[in-house]
């Protein structure tokens, strides 16, 4: 969860806004989320219980991508500490994916050197 605020949480009050938490969950395409984002509410008073707000499938759904969130946030934690063992470069990494020797990558020079 400390992996997940510290991604997440911009202005560091240890709470997300809307924003924050939007970013957490919304499609990076931008026509995903802006359709996601127009998506009428519910129209339901205070929600007391999760049960109360989403189908048990959605609610189930919603459970495995927290679960998956909070994977991903600890494998790149772990990967950054076992590169950090290892003797990683960062400039090194960097000018091997600069192949155009540009100071600049691109997803194109990432995707390639994968």
């Amino acid at each position: 969860m400390q992996l997940f605020f510290r991604r997440f949480d911009k202005n560091s009050d240890s709470k997300l806004n809307f924003d924050e938490f939007a970013a957490a969950f919304l499609p990076a395409d931008n026509y995903m989320a802006q359709m996601l984002s127009l998506r009428p509410s519910n129209h339901r008073k205070a929600i007391s219980r999760l049960d109360d707000c989403f189908h048990p499938e959605t609610q189930l759904q919603y459970r495995h991508m927290w679960i998956t969130q909070f994977k991903t946030e600890t494998r790149s934690a772990e990967t950054l500490r076992n590169l950090c063992k290892d003797c990683f470069s960062l400039v090194a990494a960097f000018k091997d994916l600069d192949t155009l020797h540009r100071c600049a990558l691109s997803a194109q020079n990432i995707a390639a050197a994968f």
